[in-house]
């Protein structure tokens, strides 16, 4: 349930936003959702999933850098 009481507490609602990944499959607003989705949930939903052992805080992977080939030397004549 989402209640807003002005339009301040709209524009900064995306800010109480946490990224949950399921380890369950559970129902999130009626959805049936399968484990291992990634989802965006309020603050206070994806307490509730976690606390409840159905997700764990999703954390971004860093990228793995590419690796440079080396370049081929010029033979000196």
């Amino acid at each position: 349930m989402l209640t807003l009481l002005s339009s301040n507490q709209l524009r900064s609602a995306s800010a109480h936003n946490m990224k949950v990944e399921l380890i369950r499959s559970t129902m999130i607003a009626g959805v049936p959702t399968d484990s291992g989705t990634t989802i965006e949930v309020d603050n206070n939903v994806g307490r509730m999933l976690i606390f409840s052992g159905k997700a764990i805080e999703y954390v971004e992977k860093p990228k793995p850098k590419a690796k440079k080939k080396p370049t081929p030397k010029k033979e000196e004549t």
